[in-house]
Order: C-alpha cells, then structure tokens, then sequence
C-alpha cells in the first residue's frame, strides 16, 4: 500500500488518524451535550448515593391524613436525612390520632429536580 507523504516528506495520518479524530469529536459532542442537558449533580447523587441523601441534598417530607385523598396532606421542607423525614412523619401522625398510619401515610422526597406549578420532581422517593 502506497503511503502517503506530505509537503515536507512527513508521512500523513492517513486512515488512523481519520478515525481517531472522529473518535475525538464524537466524545466531544457528547461531552457538550452532557455539559448542555445533563445533571452532574443527580447522575453522581444516582452513582454514589443510589438509595440515600446525597450531601448536597435535602428531604422533603410529606403526610397524607387520608392515604386515598392524596390532595389533602401537610408537609415540612429541607430536612437533613430520611430518618428526619420519618421523626416528623411520625410526629404529624400522632396529630392525627392516626400512629400506625392505619388511615394516613407519607413519603420522603430526596433531592429535588424540577417543579411544574405545584408538582415537584425528585431524584428519589422514599419511605
């Protein structure tokens, strides 16, 4: 196969090279993509904290008097851990003469995303 010479009696890239730079290119689109519509912050709170509160995070805690009437519920915002979430769940049931949650229920929402009105995303619901 006949290689190829430039100007200066180098040897060009050729082929190889073509492709390492398609390579390059490739990873830098989807780099900037990432950069332009990713969440660093809710893809390492998925790696490292799969089932927990990342650092940066908060919890948001919600009780619902009526399990099956899911408009009617009380709720406390930036609580430190799940277990914060649950001491006031717990709390806000003993209010409602309701201790075993036998009537009522709740749910721990672990690092907020997005807000819609008054839908609100997490990484993370939990008990």
């Amino acid at each position: 196969m006949p290689s190829t010479r430039t100007k200066g009696g180098k040897r060009g890239k050729g082929i190889g090279g073509l492709i390492l730079l398609s390579l390059k290119l490739a990873l830098v689109t989807v780099i900037i993509h990432y950069l332009i519509f990713g969440s660093f912050r809710r893809d390492a709170g998925n790696f490292f904290w799969p089932d927990d509160v990342a650092p940066w995070e908060t919890v948001d805690a919600f009780y619902y008097p009526d399990a099956r009437d899911p408009s009617r519920f009380e709720s406390a915002n930036g609580l430190e851990d799940k277990d914060q979430c649950r001491s006031w769940a717990q709390a806000a049931a003993l209010r409602n003469q309701d201790p075993d949650f036998s009537e009522g229920d709740y749910e721990c929402g672990i690092g907020k995303l997005d807000q819609f009105g008054s839908v609100t995303v997490y990484r993370i619901i939990a008990r």
